[in-house]
């Protein structure tokens, strides 16, 4: 879950374990492209979704328009590894149904503002803490699955 271009320098050389495939909202990749990374996760397969990017922005990038929500449960089906849904508040709303698991990170910086998790309202929704771990430096990442 780390971008190509921090992955030496954070000393992280392998193939991923658990995902094979992003995806991004457009905001969310609008980021890396307006500072020239047309390509942020090369390691993985990387999509794009949006109704306004017209044609992919990078040979090494997909974009999902408007069935997005149906080509998600062909890739789920698919018999690769786990999708991430990296930002996107909007997007999290639109796919609520199709998460699995939802993996938070926390980190020891108030910044007093952000992207919402979820950009709309999907009614309340029971977790579970399915498990946590707190790094030494503050940082913290929890994992939740949807409660029956």
């Amino acid at each position: 879950m780390i971008p190509g271009h921090f992955r030496a320098r954070l000393g992280v050389n392998g193939g991923n374990q658990r995902f094979d495939t992003v995806l991004m909202g457009r905001a969310t990749y609008d980021v890396g492209r307006k500072a020239g990374l047309t390509s942020p996760y090369p390691h993985l397969r990387q999509i794009a979704v949006s109704n306004s990017i017209t044609g992919p922005p990078d040979p090494a990038v997909e974009v999902f328009g408007r069935e997005v929500i149906s080509e998600v449960r062909a890739l789920k089906a698919g018999s690769g590894k786990d999708l991430w849904l990296a930002g996107g508040g909007r997007l999290a709303a639109l796919l609520a149904d199709e998460i699995d698991e939802l993996i938070l990170k926390v980190n020891p910086v108030v910044l007093g503002a952000g992207t919402p998790l979820f950009g709309a309202i999907i009614g309340p929704r029971p977790v579970t803490l399915i498990g946590h771990k707190v790094y030494s430096n503050g940082f913290a990442l929890m994992r939740y699955r949807w409660s029956p």
